[in-house]
């Protein structure tokens, strides 16, 4: 385990075999950093956080990057948090392995990106610059095979919006309540109005407008 120069360790922490503690950083509080964790310099880890792994014939770790805000109450689990990412209270950020998988699908958060508050991300992607609200839950799928969610550079996805299975592509905007189910594709700058919803394997070309309240259906 290493603690280094001017990292601040809050009451009652509990770290792990293993744990690396970066420059700077500060763990608040109650937080729990298992074996393995990994956070870089100037990241600050809230009241009550925990990092942990995930073990199903595999061991991942919990990795932070650099400048790193993590809530409190936050849970990550063999997630990769990358450089000046953000993760809001409450938000579970989880990688997923089963003994059917070769290999885990691993939970990721990408530079500069931020996930809101009570959100989750299970076995998915969230790559550079993407902004995803509040109680928003973007997830993989099993239909015959484990889908992942990938969400892509500077896309927005509004609060309480359930993403299952679906890859979005660059500068996508998606408003409030959106709902996307297995297979689904959402091409580059598309624009999808509020509560609006989309069966399996839907396919939304680039620079589409989509409004308000519209239910699609499957293919």
């Amino acid at each position: 385990m290493s603690i280094e120069a001017g990292a601040i360790i809050g009451d009652r922490g509990a770290l792990g075999d293993a744990v690396v503690v970066g420059r700077n950083t500060i763990v608040q509080a109650d937080a729990i950093l298992d074996d393995g964790t990994t956070i870089g310099a100037n990241s600050s880890i809230g009241a009550a956080a925990r990092l942990t792994f995930i073990v199903n014939g595999i061991f991942v770790p919990t990795t932070i990057g650099k400048d790193v805000i993590i809530g409190n109450n936050a849970v990550l689990a063999g997630a990769n948090i990358k450089k000046n990412a953000n993760v809001g209270a409450g938000a579970e950020i989880r990688s997923f392995h089963s003994f059917d998988q070769t290999t885990p699908l691993l939970a990721t958060v990408g530079r500069n990106a931020s996930v809101g508050d009570a959100s989750k991300v299970i076995g998915s992607v969230i790559r550079n610059g993407a902004v995803i609200g509040s109680n928003v839950e973007i997830r993989y799928v099993i239909n015959g095979l484990f889908v992942p969610s990938t969400i892509g550079r500077n896309v927005s996805v509004g609060d309480g919006s359930i993403i299952g299975g679906t890859f979005i592509k660059n500068g996508a905007t998606l408003l409030t309540g959106v709902s996307t189910a297995t297979g689904t594709k959402i091409g580059h700058r598309v624009s999808v109005g509020v509560e609006s919803s989309f069966g399996s394997h839907a396919t939304i070309k680039r620079n589409a407008f989509v409004g308000d309240n519209v239910q699609a259906g499957d293919n």
